[in-house]
């Protein structure tokens, strides 16, 4: 089944005193249900900025972007920020490069997040981040904050925060780019083992060639096209 469709979408930015600088260049794309898809290219190919589109945290400037899932079909330019955010708590999960975890809180009560915006009562919510703690092999880390984290194991908490509200697709963002080789290909190993147990969707912008070859699909990226 198709999960993900998206349609001629064109971005581009602005530039202070210069032309626009195009990033995506009309490119159409789909993602089925339970695959696993790695997107490549040079730096500059647009595949960041592709991704953040289709999790709906970018706007293009033209494009269609739609998500089905057993909820519905949400088509993005039809929807509201607010609209498209709480499509984001329920359907999508995204981890980063650099994890943006919440620097306040303890590892398990970044992993709570997702499930307390969404309504779920504090229990429920420790009960399910503390079981995901676990599962990414973190668990003696949950009450440590994230200056008291190695890159690893904030990325680890990362995806387990990703992962709260048993997402439909999983978008990341370089998740290797920022770490060393044993932690990057623990990590590689993690999110494959997740993705085929869970049959979630998983993209990947990726520089990384053993990311790209534990993918399902390549999807290769250069000067804001699919090639």
């Amino acid at each position: 089944m198709t999960l993900l469709t998206a349609s001629n979408i064109v971005k581009s930015y602005a530039r202070s005193g210069q032309a626009d600088t195009v990033v995506l260049q009309g490119v159409s794309c789909s993602i089925d249900a339970g695959e696993f898809v790695a997107l490549v290219g040079p730096s500059g190919a647009g595949k960041s900025t592709l991704l953040h589109i289709l999790a709906s945290l970018d706007v293009p400037d033209s494009g269609t972007v739609q998500l089905t899932t057993s909820a519905g079909t949400v088509n993005y330019v039809q929807r509201s920020q607010r609209e498209l955010a709480a499509m984001r708590n329920t359907s999508i999960g995204v981890v980063y490069q650099f994890h943006h975890l919440l620097p306040e809180f303890t590892a398990l009560e970044n992993v709570m997040m997702p499930a307390l915006i969404s309504g779920a009562s504090t229990t429920q919510a420790r009960t399910k981040a503390e079981r995901l703690l676990d599962r990414v092999g973190i668990a003696a880390r949950a009450e440590h904050m994230p200056s008291e984290l190695s890159g690893g194991e904030q990325q680890r908490v990362a995806i387990a925060r990703a992962l709260m509200n048993e997402p439909a697709v999983l978008f990341a963002d370089e998740p290797t780019g920022n770490l060393d080789s044993a932690n990057a290909t623990a990590i590689v190993d993690l999110l494959c083992e997740l993705q085929t147990s869970t049959n979630m969707a998983c993209v990947v912008a990726t520089h990384s060639t053993e990311v790209a070859q534990r993918a399902h699909r390549i999807i290769h990226m250069r000067d804001g096209n699919i090639v």
